[in-house]
């Protein structure tokens, strides 16, 4: 996800990934092509379905609009399985947070979405995540001072300490070991440290 707008009046945020899908579609396009000139019709049906099927597990495309003047956000969200739209008013959003998940294999990425959250449900603004942790705390305080609100300071706080307070105790486990390379049980016993620091 990304600003491509930030005036006055509005701020818009887009996430595309539909690169990925026209080149899957592109490619299938020419592995059929290929493959009925050559007749080869077990390659002609199953290597571009695979590669069609593969394009369209990465359809995903959202656009966020806030409306300052009319104090709206508009939300509109695209996978292959549904089309999702809400409109929020300013004074429903309580927070917008950076939803973090650890990544497998990876111990330098953190792996980040933005997220309303309302009195009444956590609304994810993009249904992936992507990583650059930094990026999304800058997205997060533009949001938040178009919400006329000023960035607080849980922006840059340690991510495996906010999993521990979300109650998230197995992603802040596999952060935490990611991170530093720990065994199980040190890991573990040093979130439930986090868990008492931080109290009821």
């Amino acid at each position: 996800m990304r600003i491509v707008e930030d005036s006055v009046s509005r701020l818009a945020l887009k996430d595309r990934t539909l690169w990925i899908t026209t080149v899957c579609f592109i490619a299938a396009g020419i592995v059929g092509a290929q493959a009925l000139a050559h007749h080869q019709r077990i390659t002609f049906y199953l290597l571009p379905l695979v590669a069609s099927a593969f394009g369209l597990a990465f359809l995903q495309m959202t656009d966020v609009v806030f409306d300052k003047a009319r104090r709206v956000v508009a939300l509109r969200k695209l996978t292959v399985v549904r089309v999702t739209r809400a409109k929020l008013r300013f004074e429903d959003i309580v927070d917008v947070t950076v939803q973090i998940s650890p990544q497998s294999g990876n111990r330098d990425s953190i792996h980040c979405r933005l997220a309303f959250r309302t009195q009444d449900a956590v609304i994810p603004m993009t249904a992936s995540y992507e990583p650059d942790l930094e990026r999304h705390n800058a997205m997060r305080d533009a949001i938040l001072c178009a919400l006329g609100r000023a960035p607080d300071t849980t922006v840059g706080a340690d991510p495996v300490r906010e999993l521990a307070k979300a109650g998230r105790i197995i992603d802040a486990v596999v952060l935490l070991r990611q991170r530093e390379n720990l065994d199980l049980a040190t890991a573990r016993e040093r979130i439930a440290q986090l868990q008492r620091e931080s109290g009821p």
